[in-house]
């Protein structure tokens, strides 16, 4: 993850956490490129996914480990949710949950369903899964930041106070 996405994952544990000393201005930047240092495997989409299950489940601002676990979960459990999705379209050992909105939005921003098979000859073809899984996870990161988005702007929307009781 590169220092301005960082950055973007900081912005959204202010508003979760903002009392946090490790979130005060004096000491943001440095945080900002410990984290930065220590977390370069993690994309940006990932992050925020994780920062936002974080969110749900910490009393205090998770520790560089703790985001490094949930960034490895997210991975997983999409991992996970897009191979359901795909047993579900082929309708093979399907077990698991699916969301069927997303797979359908998934195969539209493929180009429609003529899309999940690639010829191979005239008589044989195979399931397209890498388009697939690409373009699910580009959904699911859409959806992220649509919801990030959407946190951002309802809170700029109220003022409130920093710890000198200033109005921000």
């Amino acid at each position: 993850m590169t220092r301005k996405e960082m950055s973007e994952i900081f912005a959204l544990m202010l508003l979760a956490w903002p009392n946090a000393p490790m979130l005060r201005p004096e000491n943001m930047e440095a945080t900002i490129n410990l984290w930065t240092l220590c977390l370069p495997e993690v994309d940006s989409a990932t992050g925020q996914m994780a920062m936002i299950q974080l969110c749900r489940t910490c009393h205090f601002p998770p520790s560089i480990a703790q985001m490094r676990e949930a960034a490895e979960e997210v991975q997983k459990k999409l991992k996970e949710e897009i191979n359901n999705a795909f047993l579900f379209i082929r309708n093979e050992h399907y077990y698991g949950k699916a969301d069927p909105d997303r797979i359908k939005r998934t195969i539209a921003m493929m180009g429609g369903e003529e899309h999940l098979l690639i010829p191979i000859d005239e008589n044989t073809s195979r399931y397209n899964f890498e388009e697939f899984r690409d373009t699910y996870r580009q959904i699911c990161q859409m959806e992220t930041r649509q919801a990030i988005g959407d946190v951002q702007s309802v809170q700029a929307l109220y003022p409130h106070e920093d710890d000198t009781g200033r109005t921000k």
